[in-house]
């Protein structure tokens, strides 16, 4: 959530820093809050919430595949903090894999298919982010989406505290 208030993609208030501790002060009371309140909807409501969410970490991880490959491709020379050998087939294997475990979602009767409560909460979580894309693009403009650097970001922050 830090990071993408930081990026403008949801409201910009979840990127603000606790000033004594640097920490996601918004998004970790939002995230706590949420994790006091769950329980007390029972069981199969956390199983659902956990269903939903496995199943998004699996389509999260093929698409962050998909996009290592897609990144490799159209900008060789950037720089890069590791150096993967025959990042192809890393990249391929980690879409398949990945993709398979989606896949199993998805079939109907398979040993981890979603039900039908699992596929709302999944929905209304793909409703929120569409709402937050729209609302923040049209508030935020160009600077939606917009990359932040971490030295930049640093320098600003010891230099505002130098005076």
């Amino acid at each position: 959530m830090f990071s993408m208030g930081e990026a403008y993609m949801i409201p910009h208030t979840f990127s603000k820093l606790h000033k004594k501790y640097k920490t996601p002060v918004n998004s970790l009371v939002l995230i706590g809050l949420l994790s006091v309140v769950a329980p007390f909807f029972g069981r199969k409501m956390l199983v659902w919430i956990s269903d939903a969410a496995s199943f998004a970490c699996c389509l999260a991880y093929c698409m962050v595949a998909v996009s290592f490959l897609v990144i490799r491709k159209k900008y060789p020379e950037m720089t890069r903090p590791y150096k993967i050998k025959h990042y192809r087939v890393i990249g391929i294997l980690a879409v398949i894999l990945s993709g398979l475990m989606v896949v199993l979602y998805l079939i109907p009767g398979s040993s981890c298919s979603m039900t039908a409560e699992e596929w709302i909460i999944t929905g209304g979580w793909a409703l929120l982010g569409i709402i937050f894309a729209v609302s923040c693009k049209l508030k935020y403009k160009d600077k939606f989406g917009s990359v932040v650097d971490e030295n930049e970001e640093a320098e600003k922050v010891t230099e505002a505290e130098n005076g």
